[in-house]
């Protein structure tokens, strides 16, 4: 449906989608089979910002190495710098 209306809808995974099972196979397996083939390369944020600026921006830290505080920083100068 979305590709038909001219959007490409992307996915944010979590753990539980290989931990919960449907009809005996991975909830992940059969959320991407039944998506149609595509590029499954780099989402690009900033054309996503453009898309939708009426949504909630956040920003999420599911694993970062660095200084948490900096990151943050750094992540909203960023969203700052290229939201319209």
């Amino acid at each position: 449906m979305a590709t038909r209306a001219g959007m490409t809808p992307g996915y944010h995974n979590h753990s539980w989608e290989t931990s919960t099972l449907i009809g005996g196979r991975h909830a992940l397996e059969v959320f991407a089979e039944a998506l149609e083939p595509a590029d499954r390369g780099e989402v690009d944020v900033a054309a996503s910002l453009r898309a939708a600026p009426q949504a909630l921006r956040v920003v999420e830290f599911d694993d970062y190495a660095g200084e948490i505080f900096e990151g943050i920083a750094t992540s909203l100068a960023w969203l700052r710098a290229h939201d319209v």
